[in-house]
């Protein structure tokens, strides 16, 4: 949407009273789209060839910056809307996604043997 409608900061007033403060409509286009991208690739990557929880973990990391960043410029602009119900929720969502996977990865290191007997890996 941020692609699809160029003037969506200007025409929301939401938007342009906290988020585009915050950030340039266009660079969070172009920083959404590639960091969606990213994730997509890790999620083939995850499926297709080997499990690679640390990809996820770091995409659900920068996923999260992201919903955190579109959260503060809505209680910036002090709106009250259904985007400060659905967008701390991606928020926390994410953040469990990036537990989760640390968490995999953790044992992904620890089956292929890249962990010390102390904990710390190679």
């Amino acid at each position: 949407m941020l692609f699809a409608n160029p003037t969506l900061f200007a025409d929301t007033p939401s938007f342009a009273a906290g988020l585009a403060q915050i950030v340039p409509q266009g660079t969070l286009a172009i920083l959404c789209g590639i960091a969606g991208a990213g994730r997509l690739v890790c999620l083939g990557i995850n499926g297709a060839w080997r499990r690679s929880p640390h990809l996820r973990s770091v995409g659900a990391f920068i996923a999260t910056g992201f919903w955190f960043i579109i959260t503060l410029g809505l209680l910036k602009a002090g709106a009250n809307g259904t985007g400060l119900a659905i967008y701390p929720v991606l928020m926390f969502l994410d953040s469990y996604n990036v537990i989760r996977a640390a968490g995999e990865a953790g044992l992904s290191d620890q089956r292929h043997g890249r962990v010390t007997g102390d904990g710390h890996p190679n």
